[in-house]
């Protein structure tokens, strides 16, 4: 039996990544009109969140495709990949792989080994491979799609997402020494096409902190974090951004996050950062998960959605915050 590991990184790092899943199926008459209405029901089933409902017709499209256009026909991809997210979204990494790599198969076939438009399916295989504990192999499909990405040039902009989606696969290993020099190179990338306060900054300065207290460098963890700080700030005015350990200070209720079973069972503990954002009345409206262990950070990033604080003023006239919650998990 396959070892499995919680595949969080998939939820986190799809951000960087489009949305592959697609009813466009081409020009008219390619394909019947019945295997484009079964894919179109299967896609609009799969926006619903009916994951489970989309895969029938989405097979049964495929099938059809096969017998009437071949293996090899650009919509045998758009089907494996369509079906490749349904998968996905349930869970289901064996059965994901397996379809996205057959839609990379045909996309190669199509396109060539190294056509820049293979990334984001290299990238997605990637993380499937992960979530079965195929660490050799993800590791392998991540550095292929950085390499795809420099052959278009070293300093190309498109390489940060192939980049970044390596060094969260690294802090997800455990390996956060591994990520740094990659972060790096991503934060010298966007500074020389952003600039100095370019806003695609704010995620990676972030992301490199948590590598950072991984590291046990928590100086310049916190460094990192102010300067994503004074970046979005500049941005967003409108926000008043709370630094260090004050925002706790200001909630008039907490929720601590349940000590997940699941966790206890691997034996995770250590400490989780969530970013939220707070409206005028001193509600939570959102909560970003900046730095964790997966298990442990889906149950603080509940936790912090019910936390309440006293409204904030800026100038008399109450205004959005943002700040950082931290959350310790230790085992007894």
């Amino acid at each position: 039996m396959k070892k499995r590991v919680t595949v969080l990184s998939v939820v986190l790092f799809v951000c960087l990544m489009a949305t592959l899943i697609s009813a466009q199926t081409g020009a008219s008459g390619v394909g019947s009109d019945e295997a484009r209405r079964l894919n179109a029901q299967a896609v609009a089933l799969y926006k619903e969140g009916k994951y489970e409902e989309a895969i029938k017709p989405q097979k049964q499209a495929l099938m059809m495709w096969e017998k009437e256009l071949g293996k090899e026909h650009k919509l045998i991809a758009t089907g494996s990949t369509n079906l490749g997210e349904m998968h996905q979204a349930l869970k289901r990494y064996d059965e994901a792989a397996h379809a996205f790599r057959r839609a990379l198969k045909v996309e190669e076939k199509l396109l060539g080994p190294e056509h820049p438009d293979l990334v984001i399916l290299v990238i997605k295989l990637g993380w499937m491979h992960h979530g079965i504990a195929q660490a050799g192999e993800a590791e392998s499909l991540f550095k292929r799609a950085v390499a795809i990405k420099e052959k278009q040039g070293e300093d190309s902009p498109g390489l940060a997402e192939p980049l970044l989606n390596l060094a969260a696969f690294y802090r997800k290993l455990g390996r956060p020494a591994a990520a740094l020099p990659i972060y790096q190179r991503v934060i010298a990338l966007q500074e020389k096409h952003f600039g100095i306060e370019g806003q695609p900054l704010v995620a990676t300065l972030e992301q490199c902190a948590c590598a950072l207290r991984m590291d046990r460098q928590p100086l310049d963890a916190s460094k990192m974090e102010q300067r994503a700080a004074l970046i979005e700030r500049k941005a967003k005015p409108d926000f008043v951004l709370v630094m260090g350990g004050a925002l706790p200070g200001q909630a008039i209720h907490k929720e601590q996050p349940l000590y997940p079973t699941a966790a206890k069972a691997e034996r995770l503990s250590g400490t989780v950062f969530i970013k939220v954002e707070i409206d005028e009345a001193g509600n939570v409206t959102d909560a970003k998960i900046l730095c964790g262990a997966d298990l442990l950070a889906v149950a603080s990033r509940e936790a912090a959605l019910k936390w309440r604080f006293t409204p904030t003023a800026l100038n008399g006239q109450p205004t959005k915050v943002k700040g950082v919650l931290t959350f310790n998990f230790t085992l007894q």
